[in-house]
């Protein structure tokens, strides 16, 4: 089995390719930016199809993606007609070639955010141009597709964060003997997904002998508020010094979520997949 992974020096996309290298998968990894381990190639240009045909490909784990700064915002904007032409040239691809795979990682950021339990089936909130070309992307997969995976992913974290995330900004200031910074009593809940779930989820797709032709969300079900979180690294690193400081805002990425979790459920059912990594757990290998 040839796999390829696209974005194979991005966060998600360079772990996997490395934990796949490590079992002598046959594997090929292709990003924009040209390194060592990857063919360089621009997927926004349609003339990528006879570079992925030459790879030939049993399965694409799709990670290539370009991430905004700022959602809502001209780059935003920018980042979803990027992610446009990529997607479509890899549907295309898949679409034409139908005995290839394709596992689409796709973002639990596409749910409305509610007091309950959220399953795949749950209501869809379209929150910025990031989040709706997601959606467009997941249904001309559907439309076009009969061998794919969808896997919604919510905040995933390891080592090497690229991203200035809270969690990552929580872990420098900890570092720096800094005080932490939390908004509205820090009852915003997030759902954290370590990298190596979800490289065991992949992996759990790939026994299966054929795809689900489903939408899978991969989270850890277990969401924490920020308050916690902010304790839990403290705590981890031994830090007695540094303040959990308490800013009230009106900022919609700051509203308190006090109840919700994302429902892995349908993972387990499927495909016998359930995270093992506690934020915990994680934590510690990340100080």
């Amino acid at each position: 089995m040839r796999i390829l992974i696209t974005g194979s020096t991005g966060f998600i996309g360079n772990f996997l390719y490395n934990k796949f290298s490590e079992i002598g998968t046959d594997i090929v990894g292709i990003s924009k930016r040209s390194s060592y381990e990857s063919y360089s190639l621009d997927l926004t240009d349609p003339n990528s199809s006879h570079i992925l045909k030459k790879i030939n490909p049993d399965v694409i784990i799709h990670c290539a993606a370009s991430v905004p700064e700022v959602f809502m915002s001209n780059g935003d904007y920018e980042s979803s007609l990027i992610n446009r032409k990529i997607d479509d040239n890899i549907i295309n691809y898949c679409s034409e070639y139908k005995e290839c795979r394709l596992i689409y990682f796709s973002s639990c950021s596409l749910y409305k955010i509610n007091n309950c339990s959220i399953y795949e089936g749950s209501q869809i909130e379209i929150k910025n141009f990031y989040s709706a070309q997601k959606y467009k992307s997941e249904n001309l997969i559907k439309e076009k597709l009969i061998n794919f995976d969808i896997l919604r992913i919510s905040s995933p974290y390891s080592y090497n964060l690229k991203k200035e995330t809270v969690l990552k900004k929580f872990i420098e200031s900890s570092k720096n003997m800094d005080d932490l910074y939390i908004f509205n009593q820090g009852l915003r809940k997030q759902d954290f997904i370590h990298l190596n779930d979800i490289y065991s989820a992949i992996i759990k797709l790939l026994i299966t002998s054929n795809s689900t032709k489903s939408i899978l969300n991969i989270v850890n079900g277990n969401s924490i508020t920020m308050i916690d979180l902010a304790n839990k690294i403290l705590t981890i690193s031994d830090n007695n010094k540094s303040e959990i400081l308490n800013i009230n805002t009106t900022n919609e990425d700051s509203k308190i979520n006090e109840y919700f979790c994302f429902s892995n459920y349908k993972a387990l059912e499927m495909i016998g997949w359930k995270p093992t990594i506690s934020i915990e757990d994680g934590l510690k290998g990340l100080q």
